[in-house]
């Protein structure tokens, strides 16, 4: 082997392929379960105020899983879910349109407005897809990870209530998840295995999450989702 001509050409020499070392995924949708617990997330991180956000879950187009076909050759794409996506309708499922696109206003530092899902190749070969939202981040030991921006997607959700393209929470859903908040600072209380401080510590993020409940907004059009500040 020569020697390099500059320290470009070796790094590229020894590194080259630049692309993510991480696993690859399949495409996926995003699905809401409005009659599920649990359906409706009550954020602070990104907002003015407490506010209720849709929680998603992915549905991977995944052949084989979940009633996603395998396509002969000569079907149409999708195909694939089709019938997967239509019984997940027919459940009450609510599933963001696959032309869903993020306003160039709602999304992430340095990120370009477009669709909603995309993708990265990988080192490995193919494709990880992801939202908008996520990034690849390097940590300690040169692990390679995906990393949510968490008021980014916290504002985009709202926006999602706001635009009406998410409906508003099932009252009930509200109320079980206030429920919830006060049966755990009950059991709390009642529990005589926690150190004081431990109990206190536990008291104390119950009692804040009620009382951001209490008065958490659902987002309307009349009161636009806050949008990311610009850097000054």
């Amino acid at each position: 082997m020569g020697i390099p001509t500059s320290i470009e050409s070796d790094l590229t020499g020894i590194a080259g392929d630049q692309r993510a070392d991480i696993p690859a995924s399949p495409y996926f949708f995003l699905i809401h379960r409005p009659l599920e617990r649990g359906s409706w997330d009550l954020v602070n991180e990104g907002m003015e105020e407490p506010t209720w956000v849709p929680a998603f879950a992915p549905f991977l187009l995944q052949a084989g899983a979940a009633g996603v076909r395998t396509l002969e050759k000569g079907d149409r794409a999708e195909l694939a879910w089709s019938a997967a996506i239509q019984r997940l309708r027919d459940q009450g499922q609510f599933i963001l349109p696959m032309d869903t696109t993020v306003p160039a206003d709602l999304c992430p530092e340095g990120v370009a407005p477009g669709s909603l899902v995309r993708s990265t190749e990988v080192r490995g070969g193919g494709k990880r897809w992801h939202t908008a939202f996520e990034k690849i981040e390097r940590g300690l030991g040169g692990k390679v990870s995906m990393v949510t921006d968490r008021s980014a997607w916290n504002r985009f959700r709202a926006w999602l209530v706001a635009e009406g393209k998410v409906s508003h929470p099932m009252p009930a859903v509200l109320r079980d998840y206030k429920e919830q908040l006060g049966e755990r600072l009950v059991a709390t209380q009642r529990d005589e295995n926690l150190s004081d401080s431990a109990k206190a510590s536990r008291e104390q993020r119950y009692s804040t999450r009620g009382e951001q409940a209490a008065k958490a907004v659902i987002p309307t059009k009349s009161e636009a989702a806050p949008k990311r500040k610009a850097a000054s």
